[in-house]
């Protein structure tokens, strides 16, 4: 029976080297079945389910998507709005610990693994703006809510750091 999933784990690997990682998931999990519980394999398996989940989600990155524009905000860009009093919701994603450094002002916190839980509490209408440390997580999550439809999604280019470094600027000399 070994030799059954051994074979299994070959056709898995060939499938993860052509890059059809839902293939190699599959190959993979009966691999699984057929012999013992083998560390190796189970790390195949995750590694494979990760990427094809990875691919899935770079697959809805269609020009559709595209066409609706930068989703890059600048704080900049969010002071002016600010300033002018156009409804806007701040989004932070950062964890409880990135954000006992500093917390933006009414912001709603939904922590980015949680966000597609919390549908609810982002609205549809005025502009939002998604916040984490310096950017990255921000951009995912924006992209992720404007595959779903929501067009108002913007994600802070450079994060809460850019807004830290408008205010240093901004600051007195012996406050910087």
């Amino acid at each position: 029976m070994l030799w059954a999933a051994d074979s299994l784990v070959s056709q898995g690997d060939a499938a993860m080297a052509q890059a059809n990682f839902r293939v190699a998931e599959a190959v993979y999990k009966r691999a699984l079945v057929k012999s013992e519980s083998d560390r190796q394999l189970v790390d195949k398996l995750e590694q494979a389910s990760i990427l094809k989940q990875c691919d899935d989600f770079l697959s809805l990155l269609d020009r559709e998507v595209q066409k609706k524009g930068d989703i890059r905000i600048s704080a900049q860009q969010v002071a002016t709005l600010m300033s002018a009093g156009e409804p806007l919701t701040m989004v932070d994603i950062r964890t409880p610990q990135e954000q006992a450094f500093v917390v933006p002002r009414k912001a709603t916190f939904i922590q980015l693994p949680e966000i597609m839980r919390h549908l609810d509490r982002i609205p549809h209408k005025g502009t939002v703006v998604i916040v984490c440390h310096s950017g990255p997580r921000a951009m995912i999550a924006a992209t992720a809510l404007r595959i779903i439809g929501y067009d108002n999604v913007y994600a802070l280019n450079g994060g809460i750091m850019s807004i830290a470094d408008i205010n240093a600027k901004a600051a007195p000399d012996n406050l910087r």
